[in-house]
């Protein structure tokens, strides 16, 4: 009689019957319901470390923040490498810079108060005698820290509809009709320069260049962005929010002298918010040309950069989900997300001559970025300086020489 075979095992019955199809499908379910679990506590975790590190960056109120260790002097802002060439010329200019300076301030759209110090240029006689002592000045200063406000000549602007989309406004209530301190001290030399500080910078680290411009004639205005030293804020504008606050800036110049002829000049954030500003498509005629030095082509391109190159996040698997995370609490805090807040995009809309710089060693705004923004600036007017071996905002220790002369035959030719 025939020997029927079953399958492999001889003959014997088969040990795959319901119950182990039973077994392999509760199995996977396990495996997949943890997985479910697992991926929402990674969520979870992600949205709430992304929550934290917008606070931290952005948030001038928040428990700990960035803004609050620098102001604390637990942690320096951020780094500037190398050797200073022009140390001597740093300590001439910040000495300079506190004996000239004079306070004065606008508003922003969001009905918050802008403040900056004014320098005079070389040639006018107050840049030898302030107009107003270091009491009065320091008075003055306490009276602002105090919410009040300097009684010298007050201008009522209205607060408005917020242009940028910014939360600050619903910080700052009572925001229409708010009364500021506009003093605009100097006879008008119908050259000025607005220089905008970086992330977590003060309008002093800019007296070197406002001592600079005023030797060249210029009237110099060194704001605080928003949320930094005098001026208020809660969150900090990465560039984006300070463009229009820039805006704000010239018109208050224009306002006072409508033969003005200004320069844009910024540094590192500053000189992201000069980027942005200079493609929005109300910009006066006053403003003639501007001047970046190591900005970054986008707020997520830079905390990407970050993300990767300092904190050393997995791009893809990681980075790019907490800096979604990040930018859409910006949005909704702030009034702007990462994306929005672009360099590349406002330059291909700009037409003012521009000088971009940049240092070949900075390794906390990529030179890569010079590249793209110089790539995509749409003015017919557009310069490049690379100064080899400079760290982040560096270029004008590192070769103050090469710097300086580049930036006098730019001035020159753009603004005689």
């Amino acid at each position: 009689m025939p020997i029927e075979c079953h399958g492999s095992n001889g003959g014997r019955p088969s040990a795959k019957g319901p119950m182990t199809v039973s077994r392999f499908a509760h199995a996977r379910r396990v495996a997949v319901r943890t997985t479910g679990v697992a991926a929402g506590a990674l969520g979870l975790l992600i949205a709430a470390g992304s929550a934290f590190m917008f606070h931290f960056t952005l948030d001038d109120r928040a428990p700990i923040s960035m803004m609050k260790l620098v102001k604390a002097g637990k942690i320096k802002g951020a780094a500037l490498e190398g050797e200073h060439r022009d140390a001597d010329e740093e300590v001439r200019a910040a000495r300079w810079f506190e004996r000239v300076k004079e306070p004065t301030w606008t508003v922003s759209e969001d009905g918050l108060r802008l403040h900056a110090w004014m320098l005079p240029p070389s040639q006018s006689p107050v840049a030898t005698s302030s107009l107003c002592s270091p009491l009065q000045r320091d008075a003055s200063l306490k009276t602002v820290e105090n919410q009040g406000i300097p009684a010298v000549r007050h201008a009522a602007v209205a607060g408005g509809a917020t242009h940028a989309g910014t939360r600050d406004a619903a910080a700052h209530a009572g925001a229409q009709g708010v009364t500021v301190d506009e003093r605009f001290p100097y006879a008008p030399t119908h050259r000025y320069v607005i220089l905008q500080h970086g992330y977590t910078g003060r309008p002093r680290e800019m007296a070197k260049y406002a001592r600079r411009f005023a030797d060249m004639g210029f009237t110099a205005i060194a704001p605080a962005a928003r949320g930094h030293e005098l001026s208020e804020g809660r969150y900090v504008g990465m560039g984006w929010l300070d463009r229009r606050d820039l805006m704000q800036w010239v018109r208050f110049v224009v306002r006072h002298d409508p033969q003005a002829r200004i320069m844009l000049y910024g540094v590192s954030m500053g000189a992201a918010a000069v980027m942005m500003t200079v493609g929005e498509t109300d910009l006066p005629d006053n403003v003639v040309a501007a001047i970046e030095d190591c900005g970054y082509s986008s707020v997520w391109d830079q905390f990407m950069e970050n993300a990767v190159s300092m904190y050393h996040l997995p791009a893809r698997c990681l980075a790019v989900p907490v800096l979604a995370c990040m930018s859409l609490c910006c949005r909704l805090r702030a009034g702007y997300g990462f994306r929005q807040a672009s360099s590349v995009r406002q330059l291909r809309r700009s037409h003012v001559p521009m000088l971009f710089i940049h240092g070949s060693a900075d390794t906390f705004v990529a030179p890569t970025f010079l590249d793209r923004n110089f790539a995509a600036c749409a003015s017919p007017d557009k310069t490049r300086l690379v100064i080899d071996g400079a760290g982040h905002a560096m270029s004008a220790s590192a070769d103050p020489d090469r710097y300086w002369a580049a930036v006098g035959a730019f001035i020159r030719r753009v603004c005689p």
